[in-house]
């Protein structure tokens, strides 16, 4: 059976930036989203958490401040 699956590598860049956010999941957001999913809320802190590391501005180019990068 030949397989038309799409493989793609990711660059060195690209897996620190998907470790990191795991690890931010992982260690900040997984132990309390039940809660803020039951209450449909979501914490400022978390949010600037995710600001702080810079995930809030990946798609915002560069010289609006953001990271200018892809949606990979």
């Amino acid at each position: 059976m030949e397989s038309n699956a799409f493989l793609m590598e990711l660059t060195n860049d690209q897996i620190i930036i998907r470790n990191t956010i795991r690890e931010f999941a992982d260690g900040v957001i997984k132990p309390v989203i039940k809660v803020y999913d039951e209450s449909q809320d979501f914490p400022k802190e978390i949010m600037n958490q995710l600001g702080d590391l810079g995930f809030l501005g990946i798609l915002v180019s560069e010289e609006y401040g953001g990271a200018g990068l892809g949606y990979v």
